[in-house]
């Protein structure tokens, strides 16, 4: 007889926060934006010099007048993250990569500026897009995006 040994590793537990719907959500900058059917809050702020790295969040450069929204994934996303030198993936490709748990794939907070996923939100740190990165040439102002689970 043979015997199987039982997988040992621990899976990643889903990350906060989740999205409870999957309509886009408006996002106030600078201010506080709160989805629909969670304790969470988003909360942004326009800073005028590069800050410390953010422990939670992500301070990402964006232009002026650009529109946000928070979001779940779409099929045929794509994603460029740092360290790809601009090219961008499958979203849904990106996100088996990094082993985040399939139940909460569809809930994952996006970050969207005009029109691009700018920031996959998940745990404390977030993953952002190369083309938001802070320090890109012809970049306008800066804006610190932080968000926290309320109790």
């Amino acid at each position: 007889a043979y015997l199987r040994r039982a997988n040992t590793k621990p899976r990643p537990q889903p990350p906060d926060p989740l999205l409870a719907s999957a309509a886009a959500v408006p996002v106030v900058v600078p201010g506080e934006t709160q989805p629909p059917g969670v304790v969470w809050r988003l909360h942004a702020r326009i800073v005028d010099e590069t800050p410390q790295p953010a422990t939670r969040g992500a301070v990402l450069a964006v232009p002026d007048n650009a529109a946000f929204s928070l979001r779940v994934r779409r099929p045929g996303d794509r994603f460029a993250p740092l360290g790809m030198g601009g090219h961008s993936r499958k979203l849904k490709q990106w996100m088996i990569d990094h082993k985040l748990p399939q139940a909460a794939r569809d809930q994952m907070p996006l970050l969207e500026i005009d029109g691009q996923i700018a920031a996959i939100c998940w745990g404390e740190k977030w993953t952002i897009a190369d083309s938001f990165r802070i320090g890109k040439p012809k970049t306008g102002a800066a804006t610190h995006i932080y968000f926290w689970i309320e109790s």
